[in-house]
């Protein structure tokens, strides 16, 4: 089922009616908006794909801030090749992943290919990987923001996460 035909049917109000439903999974790694009141009593288990899709969402978020190093913006929109500023080097930088689940692991590997440091924020300890410097525990934000040259956001939305950021 497509996202947007599961939009239209996984409503409040059918879950309410799903008596005898035992699982339903719902289509991509983003479930916030399905997140309904009533949902905790629901006689079923929802489950989504966030390992699945989670080198694709890596992918994608590494070809959007090579994008942004590499002034893509300023070549789509015509701008003369002299007025375009010098692209950024992502080696050397420092980069902080928040959230070290299947995407954020994987754009923290693809990260380090790039030469970049490589700090994290997770909810929880866990060990460090070769491609991970330093691990950052959630309530350490503060600690973890100075100095980084890209922030990724790759922790799922979430009361606490949506706090996080006021973008």
């Amino acid at each position: 089922i497509t996202r947007g035909a599961f939009d239209e049917v996984f409503t409040p109000d059918v879950i309410g009616r799903c008596r005898s439903l035992k699982w339903v999974h719902a289509p991509g790694a983003g479930i916030d908006t399905y997140l309904y009141p009533n949902l905790a009593e629901a006689s079923f288990v929802l489950t989504n794909g966030k390992i699945i899709q989670g080198p694709e969402v890596a992918d994608q978020a590494m070809a959007l801030l090579l994008a942004l190093t590499r002034r893509v913006g300023y070549a789509l929109r015509g701008v003369a090749r002299d007025e375009i500023p010098r692209p950024v080097e992502l080696r050397g930088k420092r980069a902080l992943v928040i959230g070290l689940g299947g995407i954020g692991l994987g754009l923290a590997e693809r990260l380090a290919a790039f030469g970049m440091t490589v700090d994290a924020l997770s909810e929880e300890n866990m060990p460090l990987t070769s491609f991970v410097d330093k691990i950052y525990l959630a309530d350490q934000l503060p600690e973890a923001l100075p100095g980084a040259d890209a922030v990724i956001m790759a922790a799922p939305l979430t009361p606490a996460s949506r706090k996080m950021s006021d973008v």
